[in-house]
């Protein structure tokens, strides 16, 4: 198992920007970057060892900055998925959020994870490679209600499978619903 750390290229307003590649069993490699914490590519091994990216994706960081409308590979929240009429009510208090989407709240709204940058943390050991990403969200973002801390955690497993695991832990009741956008 390994994991490479490299600069990707820097955002429209000039924070720099690293990829993570997870390299694991049979040549598995899950190649990661800050933004959105976007899974960039997912190469598998084919029947005859040579490896192909088997997601969709854009070529650079500032077609991933400006036109991943898609959300290809990115991690989406607070809620993966619409909300209608970009509304909710939870115990007894209606939210209104900001639209995105022809007037419901898509993938977070316009204050999503898709295009934050996470704080990653990595480490390599047996019988996986791994690699956390973590976005602080402070309360009220995208008009949700409370504070919340988000990590997904990718790992390679010793038996060629991406995992990625994601918690959240909130300050007060709301709606979370997390997932990764590769296609």
């Amino acid at each position: 198992m390994d994991i490479q750390h490299n600069p990707y290229g820097l955002l429209s307003g000039g924070t720099a920007v690293d990829e993570y590649t997870l390299t694991g069993p049979a040549g598995l490699e899950s190649p990661h970057n800050h933004p959105g914490g976007i899974l960039t590519s997912l190469r598998a091994p084919d029947r005859d060892g040579y490896l192909a990216n088997i997601t969709l994706g854009l070529k650079d960081l500032p077609e991933y900055e400006t036109k991943n409308k898609p959300y290809f590979g990115a991690l989406v929240g607070r809620y993966a998925n619409r909300i209608a009429h970009g509304r909710f009510t939870l115990d007894g208090v209606t939210y209104h959020l900001p639209a995105n989407e022809g007037g419901h709240s898509l993938h977070g709204g316009v204050e999503g994870f898709a295009g934050k940058v996470w704080q990653s943390k990595t480490h390599a050991h047996a019988p996986g490679s791994e690699r956390r990403t973590e976005l602080p969200q402070p309360g009220r973002r995208g008009a949700y209600p409370g504070n919340m801390d988000v990590t997904a955690v990718y790992t390679l497993t010793a038996d060629s499978a991406l995992r990625i695991d994601y918690s959240a832990i909130c300050d007060k009741a709301v709606v979370v619903n997390l997932t990764n956008h590769a296609y």
